[in-house]
């Protein structure tokens, strides 16, 4: 599945860190562009193989951008998405879960 450019500005506009009051620790606001290079060496250092990874990536963003709602800026963007790599992840090798043929998940 391919996110399309529009998809990540709205991730992008909708995840902006608001400029910090001086008692908040302050937090370095990234692109989800600045983010991926961060997402894909995690997914990786799952174990997953390339086809995977790229998978396990799609699927966040496109989680992301799907529940943008639940964003809280305190924890940061790459923070976040690296949360949601997680669970999907852990969804996905869920024994529970039925495996279907040609799934990258499947090695």
């Amino acid at each position: 599945m391919k996110t399309i450019p529009s998809e990540l500005g709205i991730l992008d506009r909708s995840c902006a860190t608001p400029a910090p009051s001086a008692s908040d620790v302050k937090v370095t606001e990234k692109t989800v562009l600045e983010c991926l290079p961060q997402l894909l060496r995690h997914a990786r250092s799952l174990g997953l193989n390339d086809d995977a990874t790229e998978e396990l990536v799609a699927r966040t963003l496109t989680w992301a951008i799907e529940h943008v709602d639940r964003f809280n800026p305190h924890f940061g963007l790459e923070n976040w998405l690296i949360f949601i790599a997680d669970m999907l992840e852990c969804e996905i090798f869920d024994p529970k879960s039925p495996i279907t043929p040609n799934d990258p998940w499947a090695d």
